[in-house]
């Protein structure tokens, strides 16, 4: 099963990692189920009162393959509405969603005489795909930007990303008339807490701007200061270099 298919190029090689990481969470929390008990909240507004609203529950069945699927979309785009799916999973899984959850369809109105009956805006939660992806996750994704940034009109950038328990630094800078782009990632972000006794994301950002004012001023200039601490830390990571003349 090719649970990636339909993830864009930049996302893939993350949905790719997800996609091992949703099968033994699902082994181990649903060893159980050949299907998986999956809640949807519907939420039905009235177009003249968008304040009122009809809530109404479905839990839908659904077999460990499709689960996997949905899963792995929500992680690799957690900001992901129900309404985007049909661009990241196959168009059989929507339109079975679709069925199950009773959506209006219009295929019935042949002519302009008849009047469609159909509901007002639909807006859905995926509960139990959310409740799991964030256990997964531990937290949702984050990324910030660390000195030094531009200095004697010499582009250089340090940007960290959060992810599913992994760090990624990001470190763009010219060496010798070339652009360079570096990236080190699969870093251990659990460690680099520990390390640096904080409890989350918007804390790692806060110790390492921390860090970075306490260097001397010979320190602060090198762009890969954050780097020589992984080193000293022993923290692993995999490197990647790109070059742009």
């Amino acid at each position: 099963m090719n649970y990636t298919q339909h993830i864009t190029k930049h996302r893939k090689e993350a949905a790719q990692e997800y996609v091992g990481i949703v099968q033994r969470f699902i082994k181990k929390k649903y060893a159980r189920d050949k299907r998986i008990d999956c809640q949807f909240d519907l939420y039905y507004h009235d177009v003249d009162n968008l304040r009122k609203a009809k809530h109404h529950k479905i839990v839908l069945q659904l077999p460990r393959i499709a689960y996997t699927q949905l899963l792995v979309v929500l992680l690799t785009y957690p900001d992901l509405t129900f309404q985007d799916l049909p661009v990241y999973i196959p168009r059989g899984l929507y339109d079975g969603l679709l069925r199950a959850l009773y959506f209006p369809r219009y295929s019935h109105v042949y002519n302009f005489s008849v009047h469609p009956s159909h509901f007002g805006p639909v807006a859905v939660e995926m509960t139990t795909l959310q409740q799991d992806a964030r256990e997964i996750a531990g937290e949702d994704m984050y990324s910030f930007q660390l000195p030094p940034s531009l200095q004697e009109k010499v582009f250089q950038e340090l940007a960290v990303f959060l992810e599913c328990r992994k760090m990624e630094i990001k470190v763009t800078h010219v060496k010798e008339d070339t652009l360079r782009f570096l990236t080190f990632s699969k870093i251990d972000a659990e460690k680099v807490q520990q390390l640096l006794h904080v409890s989350n994301f918007r804390g790692i950002e806060t110790a390492l701007n921390d860090m970075y004012n306490a260097l001397s001023t010979e320190e602060q200039s090198d762009i890969f200061w954050l780097i020589y601490w992984l080193d000293r830390n022993d923290l692993k990571y995999d490197y990647i270099r790109n070059e742009m003349k």
